[in-house]
Protein backbone atom coordinates (compact mmCIF):
# COMPACT_ATOMS: atom_id res chain seq x y z
CA UNK A 1 0.00 0.00 0.00
CA UNK A 2 3.01 2.81 0.70
CA UNK A 3 4.35 1.76 -2.38
CA UNK A 4 1.42 2.54 -3.72
CA UNK A 5 0.77 5.82 -2.65
CA UNK A 6 4.18 7.00 -3.21
CA UNK A 7 4.39 5.99 -7.08
CA UNK A 8 0.80 7.56 -6.91
CA UNK A 9 1.94 11.00 -5.63
CA UNK A 10 5.01 10.77 -7.84
CA UNK A 11 7.68 10.17 -5.06
CA UNK A 12 8.57 7.31 -6.44
CA UNK A 13 8.61 5.60 -9.74
CA UNK A 14 6.50 2.90 -11.15
CA UNK A 15 9.18 0.19 -10.96
CA UNK A 16 12.98 0.15 -9.67
CA UNK A 17 15.21 1.73 -11.80
CA UNK A 18 12.74 3.51 -13.88
CA UNK A 19 13.17 6.66 -15.28
CA UNK A 20 9.57 7.76 -15.86
CA UNK A 21 7.42 8.74 -12.77
CA UNK A 22 3.48 9.14 -12.35
CA UNK A 23 4.63 13.26 -11.94
CA UNK A 24 5.21 13.17 -15.57
CA UNK A 25 1.90 12.58 -16.42
CA UNK A 26 0.59 15.69 -18.31
CA UNK A 27 -3.24 15.83 -18.08
CA UNK A 28 -3.97 12.21 -17.02
CA UNK A 29 -2.95 10.53 -20.81
CA UNK A 30 0.52 11.61 -21.94
CA UNK A 31 3.67 9.98 -20.17
CA UNK A 32 6.63 11.20 -21.86
CA UNK A 33 9.15 14.21 -21.63
CA UNK A 34 8.27 17.78 -22.59
CA UNK A 35 9.08 17.82 -26.06
CA UNK A 36 6.87 14.58 -26.77
CA UNK A 37 4.27 16.10 -24.85
CA UNK A 38 4.46 18.58 -27.13
CA UNK A 39 4.73 17.30 -30.29
CA UNK A 40 1.37 15.08 -29.27
CA UNK A 41 -0.48 18.49 -28.34
CA UNK A 42 0.52 20.40 -31.27
CA UNK A 43 -0.10 17.28 -34.01
CA UNK A 44 -3.06 15.79 -32.51
CA UNK A 45 -4.78 18.06 -29.95
CA UNK A 46 -4.59 21.24 -30.53
CA UNK A 47 -6.98 20.93 -34.12
CA UNK A 48 -9.52 18.96 -31.70
CA UNK A 49 -13.10 20.87 -30.75
CA UNK A 50 -13.32 20.99 -26.69
CA UNK A 51 -15.97 17.84 -26.02
CA UNK A 52 -18.17 17.74 -22.88
CA UNK A 53 -17.19 13.59 -23.13
CA UNK A 54 -13.13 13.94 -23.32
CA UNK A 55 -12.86 16.39 -20.48
CA UNK A 56 -8.56 16.27 -20.71
CA UNK A 57 -9.21 17.89 -24.35
CA UNK A 58 -9.84 21.33 -22.45
CA UNK A 59 -6.73 21.13 -19.92
CA UNK A 60 -4.11 19.74 -22.65
CA UNK A 61 -5.41 22.37 -25.71
CA UNK A 62 -3.68 25.61 -25.75
CA UNK A 63 -5.93 28.38 -24.30
CA UNK A 64 -7.26 31.69 -24.99
CA UNK A 65 -5.44 34.55 -23.39
CA UNK A 66 -7.07 37.13 -21.21
CA UNK A 67 -4.94 39.66 -23.00
CA UNK A 68 -6.24 38.63 -26.63
CA UNK A 69 -9.75 38.70 -24.86
CA UNK A 70 -9.39 42.42 -24.04
CA UNK A 71 -7.46 42.85 -27.38
CA UNK A 72 -10.67 41.09 -29.24
CA UNK A 73 -13.01 43.26 -27.10
CA UNK A 74 -11.49 46.36 -28.11
CA UNK A 75 -11.10 46.05 -31.21
CA UNK A 76 -14.42 45.52 -32.11
CA UNK A 77 -15.95 47.86 -29.05
CA UNK A 78 -13.24 50.54 -28.93
CA UNK A 79 -11.87 51.52 -26.04
CA UNK A 80 -15.21 52.27 -23.41
CA UNK A 81 -14.55 50.92 -20.04
CA UNK A 82 -18.04 50.42 -19.00
CA UNK A 83 -19.97 49.05 -22.11
CA UNK A 84 -16.64 46.77 -22.38
CA UNK A 85 -15.82 45.67 -19.04
CA UNK A 86 -18.58 43.09 -18.20
CA UNK A 87 -18.12 41.67 -22.26
CA UNK A 88 -14.70 41.29 -21.77
CA UNK A 89 -15.53 39.20 -18.04
CA UNK A 90 -17.99 37.04 -19.44
CA UNK A 91 -15.66 35.86 -22.90
CA UNK A 92 -12.88 35.74 -20.38
CA UNK A 93 -14.92 33.39 -18.12
CA UNK A 94 -16.34 31.25 -21.20
CA UNK A 95 -12.92 31.40 -23.29
CA UNK A 96 -9.88 31.23 -20.96
CA UNK A 97 -10.36 28.85 -18.55
CA UNK A 98 -8.96 30.84 -15.91
CA UNK A 99 -11.24 29.99 -12.47
CA UNK A 100 -13.53 33.05 -11.79
CA UNK A 101 -10.83 34.24 -8.70
CA UNK A 102 -8.40 34.44 -11.11
CA UNK A 103 -10.59 36.93 -13.43
CA UNK A 104 -12.24 38.77 -10.89
CA UNK A 105 -8.31 39.47 -9.32
CA UNK A 106 -7.52 41.17 -12.81
CA UNK A 107 -10.84 43.81 -12.45
CA UNK A 108 -10.65 43.84 -8.45
CA UNK A 109 -13.96 42.34 -7.75
CA UNK A 110 -14.86 38.77 -6.21
CA UNK A 111 -15.47 35.14 -7.88
CA UNK A 112 -19.50 35.54 -7.01
CA UNK A 113 -18.95 39.19 -8.71
CA UNK A 114 -17.38 37.64 -11.95
CA UNK A 115 -19.81 35.13 -12.21
CA UNK A 116 -23.03 37.87 -11.65
CA UNK A 117 -21.15 39.73 -14.58
CA UNK A 118 -20.55 37.12 -17.03
CA UNK A 119 -24.74 36.36 -16.31
CA UNK A 120 -25.69 40.02 -16.84
CA UNK A 121 -23.72 40.09 -19.89
CA UNK A 122 -25.03 36.94 -21.05
CA UNK A 123 -28.39 38.48 -21.14
CA UNK A 124 -27.42 41.45 -22.55
CA UNK A 125 -26.34 39.35 -25.29
CA UNK A 126 -29.37 37.17 -25.92
CA UNK A 127 -31.32 40.73 -26.19
CA UNK A 128 -29.33 42.32 -28.00
CA UNK A 129 -28.78 40.72 -32.07
CA UNK A 130 -26.27 42.82 -32.78
CA UNK A 131 -24.46 42.56 -29.92
CA UNK A 132 -24.69 38.34 -30.24
CA UNK A 133 -23.24 38.96 -33.65
CA UNK A 134 -20.15 40.97 -32.50
CA UNK A 135 -19.84 38.68 -29.76
CA UNK A 136 -19.94 35.95 -32.29
CA UNK A 137 -17.27 37.52 -34.39
CA UNK A 138 -14.81 37.85 -31.47
CA UNK A 139 -15.36 34.10 -30.29
CA UNK A 140 -14.53 32.74 -33.69
CA UNK A 141 -11.58 34.79 -33.64
CA UNK A 142 -10.55 33.97 -30.69
CA UNK A 143 -10.79 30.16 -31.46
CA UNK A 144 -9.39 30.31 -34.72
CA UNK A 145 -5.97 31.50 -32.92
CA UNK A 146 -6.37 28.86 -30.52
CA UNK A 147 -6.18 26.57 -32.78
CA UNK A 148 -3.53 27.67 -35.05
CA UNK A 149 -0.48 26.56 -32.80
Amino acid sequence: MRRLLAVATGRCCAWPGSTICLRDVAGSILLGNQDFINFVKEKFISCQKPDKDLPVLRQLAPRVSMEAVFDEVDAVFGNDPVFTRNLKIHVCHRHTGEKLKSIGNHFGISDSAVSHASKRARRQIEMNRKLKKKIKIIEKKLLSSRFKT
